[in-house]
């Protein structure tokens, strides 16, 4: 009985050791399914951030090009403007120089001996006035040296009476100017040669068109921008007629 009994305890210790061990392989099971799941569900957190991060990195790089190429489309559309204004602001001063060459022109051709003759007298007392010089030589075209002896006595003596200067006028027939450049008119000369005075036609008109540039680019450009800008295309040559009308300022 002695020996059964101790077989009997060694059975109840051996099915006690086995489910102990089975407690222990079960809870080893469950352990290492949380460890598996929570490894999971931070690999997937970590997985997840990096996607995140990636995306706004992506976002942002993109982001960063679509600035540069609006910057740059900016930049284009501003220089494009910047042309077109130059090329116009470019157009309607050749229509300008257009008017003034033509002007120059008629002024040549149109003027007739007598009113040069005033004109003569005038720009040469004019030019002794700005001067206030006793001693002037007086440069003018060949065809104009007859005429300038003429007048330079009558002019000196006018210039006398209003100033009180004694002028002495020297007439330099080898230093005349040339009709093509400059239109007729004097250039006046100090005896010291320190001081000039360009005073020819052409000289003058060039001034005038500077002075008068803003009153001749309203009544060409601005009162009469639908006669000049129309929806149909003219050629240079009909833009310079139609703005030959509005030049009487000059």
């Amino acid at each position: 009985m002695t020996g059964r009994g101790k077989t009997n305890e060694l059975f109840a210790s051996e099915a006690e050791l086995k489910n102990v061990l089975l407690h222990i392989q079960q809870d080893c099971a469950e352990k290492l399914e949380e460890i598996e799941v929570k490894s999971d569900e931070e690999f997937e957190a970590e997985k997840y951030k990096e996607i995140l991060n990636q995306v706004h990195f992506i976002e942002l790089h993109y982001a960063q090009k679509e600035k540069l190429v609006k910057k740059k489309n900016m930049v284009d559309i501003i220089t494009m403007k910047n042309e077109a204004r130059m090329n116009h602001v470019t157009w309607r001063h050749s229509i300008i120089r257009d008017i003034i060459e033509e002007v120059k022109i008629r002024l040549h051709d149109e003027t007739g001996i007598t009113k040069y003759r005033t004109l003569f007298s005038m720009l040469l007392l004019e030019g002794l006035l700005k001067m206030l010089e006793s001693n002037v030589k007086i440069w003018c075209r060949e065809s104009d040296v007859p005429l300038a002896y003429d007048i330079s006595k009558q002019v000196g003596k006018k210039f006398t009476k209003m100033t009180g200067i004694k002028v002495s006028l020297t007439i330099e027939k080898e230093r005349s100017i040339d009709d093509k450049d400059t239109g007729g008119g004097i250039i006046l000369v100090s005896g010291d040669n320190k001081i000039s005075l360009n005073n020819t036609m052409f000289s003058r008109v060039e001034r005038l068109s500077y002075l008068l540039q803003p009153a001749i680019y309203i009544k060409i450009f601005k009162k009469k921008r639908k006669k000049f800008l129309p929806k149909k295309s003219f050629s240079d040559w009909e833009l310079k007629e139609q703005s030959l009308s509005a030049v009487t300022l000059l």
